[in-house]
């Protein structure tokens, strides 16, 4: 089925870049004006005069809703229209192993895609929902004369380059199809009430779904990965830098390029990485995009006392850190949709499940414990496992990542647990600052162990990195009431499981000090009961 899918894609871009003297294809009917019209927007494509192409294909649909000609045209004018080569989509999408699509490519480019698969995807889903429509129309119009098309019949396709018989049973679509559209009544003509036409035939199905299919799965996905990079939700993609590269050089070119309105709100950066085998945000690339719009958020640490909470907040909204935040939700939520798709196109969605399930852990300052551990906020955002739970970045402090840096590990959203000072001030900030160690530190993986009885695989024993600074950081700096230092466990999938949890049904109090520890151990029976009844 893949091959047959790959076949589709690969068959409609090359429909869509071929420029023969009628591309279209014969007139397939329609009244003088709909043939003059046709003809009209061939010239106008031929000539390049791609907007004008796809307004009069526009037009095409409005005056007659069942023009399959009409449908396609937008899309291959708007590709065009918006500088896209048809034939650069598959190798755009499909990126080598350790890529993520359209990550090496400039904001502009990415803009233009993005505006040209809306069109795209906008035009062929109408037509996709029309041709299909229709298709089972057809098969009811039969019915209606011969109630064995109700039973299996079979159809005859051909699968790279060979016929295969294909055994269909449209029995069960069809009384759906009859129940919405036709009174639920095999005998009943047929009406849609959501079209523009309300009865059937909806289109003349000149172009049908094997035609169209595979640049209608292209830019479906493109468009959905493309929208996750539109972080303020304006319509279009843009950043601080070049005039003309990275947003619109002036106020008239905004709409040009698809924003719905002109301002100064550029897209906070959304940066993608492949781990595991698929793509994730990678929060340390995000940081350092942001780390030049970070200093009145630095300023405003500095100054903060008492209401840094309200004031360093206020900045970080300014930055967009929410909508980045908001973003990677709906990247986790609608993940698993769209892996048929990536499947479809050759690229596997490996643990997809996984993946949602950790997407919220690339969350900056998410004041929310979304690793299970009870934690908020305990890491760094610098690609390290800080705390030794084989998890990096996970509720990410939104601090400098440079260890010079004098602010390194300093964040008015430090860790700590639910209900217990969630914002720290100015005079516990040395509390929250990571220690500098020139030697390794353990860290204990299992219940009952300690830094100085630590022994692999008891423990597990992290390096100096290249600085000379170690992965651990003492965001704590507690000891248990029984004398045992800082643990936790690296059992992932249990971690995952805890923090699905919320409401602490399934593991309480103690089971979560026993299997997890983290900050479980330190939390007060009044502390639990604050974090299960989510009063973040």
């Amino acid at each position: 089925m893949k091959k047959l899918t790959l076949s589709l894609c690969l068959f409609a871009l090359l429909v869509l870049v071929a420029c023969g003297e009628n591309w279209y294809g014969s007139s397939s009917g329609g009244g003088s004006d709909i043939k003059s019209l046709r003809l009209d927007a061939e010239d106008a494509f031929r000539n390049g005069k791609y907007e004008t192409s796809f307004n009069i294909c526009k037009k095409i649909t409005e005056i007659d809703p069942t023009s399959s000609f009409g449908y396609y045209g937008m899309a291959r004018a708007g590709l065009w229209q918006h500088g896209i080569n048809p034939l650069n989509i598959f190798g755009i999408v499909k990126t080598k192993e350790d890529e993520c699509p359209f990550m090496g490519e400039d904001v502009k480019t990415r803009n233009n895609y993005l505006q040209a698969m809306r069109k795209v995807f906008n035009s062929l889903t109408e037509l996709d929902r029309r041709d299909s429509l229709t298709a089972l129309w057809e098969f009811h119009e039969h019915g209606r004369k011969d109630k064995n098309w109700d039973s299996t019949f079979i159809i005859t396709i051909e699968v790279n380059g060979e016929k295969e018989n294909r055994y269909v049973n449209l029995k069960d679509r069809l009384a759906d199809f009859r129940e919405t559209f036709c009174g639920n009544s095999s005998s009943n003509a047929c009406s849609d009430t959501t079209a523009k036409r309300k009865s059937f035939p909806l289109s003349d199905r000149e172009y049908t779904g094997s035609y169209f299919g595979g640049i209608l799965l292209l830019s479906k996905f493109s468009q959905w990965f493309l929208n996750f990079l539109d972080t303020n939700n304006d319509g279009c993609i843009t950043k601080k830098g070049m005039p003309g590269t990275d947003y619109p050089g002036n106020a008239s070119e905004w709409k040009k390029w698809g924003c719905t309105k002109g301002s100064d709100k550029f897209d906070p950066p959304v940066v993608f990485k492949r781990e595991g085998g698929s793509c994730v945000p990678d929060n340390t690339q995000i940081l350092e995009d942001l780390q030049s719009d970070m200093d009145d958020y630095y300023k405003c640490v500095e100054t903060c006392t008492k209401d840094c909470d309200t004031k360093c907040q206020d900045k970080i909204e300014d930055l967009g850190i929410l909508d980045i935040n908001n973003k990677i939700d709906d990247f986790g939520d609608d993940f698993g949709d769209i892996e048929s798709i990536l499947n479809s196109m050759g690229i596997e969605g490996s643990e997809i499940e996984q993946y949602k399930a950790n997407a919220s852990f690339y969350k900056m300052g998410a004041h929310r414990d979304v690793d299970g551990d009870g934690c908020i906020d305990e890491e760094l955002i610098d690609g390290l496992d800080n705390d030794g739970d084989g998890f990096i970045n996970e509720n990410s402090r939104l601090s400098p990542t440079d260890p010079n840096d004098p602010y390194y590990g300093i964040s008015p959203m430090n860790n700590s647990m639910y209900g217990n000072n969630l914002y720290r001030d100015n005079s516990n900030w040395e509390y929250n600052k990571p220690m500098d160690f020139n030697k390794p530190v353990p860290i204990c993986n299992v219940p009952g162990c300690s830094k100085s009885t630590c022994t692999y695989p008891s423990c597990t024993l992290l390096l100096p990195d290249e600085t000379g600074w170690v992965r651990v950081l003492n965001f704590t700096q507690k000891k248990y009431d029984n004398g045992l230092d800082y643990w936790t466990s690296n059992n992932a999938a249990l971690k995952l499981e805890v923090a699905q949890d919320k409401d602490c049904k399934k593991y309480k109090l103690q089971d979560r000090i026993n299997l997890i520890g983290g900050c479980w151990p330190w939390y007060s029976r009044e502390q639990f009961d604050y974090y299960c009844n989510k009063k973040e």
